[in-house]
């Protein structure tokens, strides 16, 4: 399927831009990025466009805070 049959098809998360080409929208911060590696995580397997729903940005901002809420949580139970 190519680049404009995806935008058709997905128009909520993917737009041909006449300039960037493909680009997707991050399901978590909503900005538009161009739909590469560069800006989202592979996830081979995964429709249309093989690449994860959020941002690299957000899908490192949601590690960061899962790993330290652990941290905090762990530091909390200990200090019991």
């Amino acid at each position: 399927m190519n680049a404009a049959e995806l935008a058709a098809r997905y128009p909520d998360t993917l737009r041909l831009d006449p300039i960037l080409g493909l680009v997707k929208r991050c399901s978590k911060c909503g900005e538009w990025w161009t739909a590469t590696k560069q800006f989202f995580y592979p996830a081979p397997g995964r429709p249309p466009t093989g690449l994860h729903s959020w941002c690299i940005a957000c899908a490192r901002e949601n590690i960061r805070e899962r790993r330290y809420g652990e941290r905090r949580r762990l530091a909390a139970k200990g200090a019991h």
